[in-house]
């Protein structure tokens, strides 16, 4: 899951969401008739998740909500877990 997590702090997704944040604004405008406006706000949050650095699904799983926090809590459990593992060889 520290993977998935590292993955979503990385500047690769946030450029990921925002491009498809604005697709599915745009999908949301064009075909309005099947369920247009519900696909334009959750493009419009997409949108915004990847240009404001934040992420939803991060505090459900203990994470920090802020991008900045949350790259930093994704590392600082590598570099602690390592830390445990190298205690453990000696």
């Amino acid at each position: 899951m520290k993977s998935v997590f590292r993955f979503m702090a990385g500047n690769t997704f946030r450029v990921l969401k925002a491009v498809s944040g604005l697709y599915l604004i745009i999908l949301g405008v064009f075909y309005p008739e099947s369920n247009g406006l519900a696909l334009a706000l959750v493009g419009g949050m997409m949108l915004l998740a990847g240009l404001m650095d934040f992420c939803l699904l991060a505090p459900l799983f203990g994470y920090p909500f802020l991008g900045d926090d949350l790259r930093k809590a994704v590392s600082e459990k590598k570099v602690v877990k390592a830390k445990a593992k190298k205690k453990k060889k000696k």
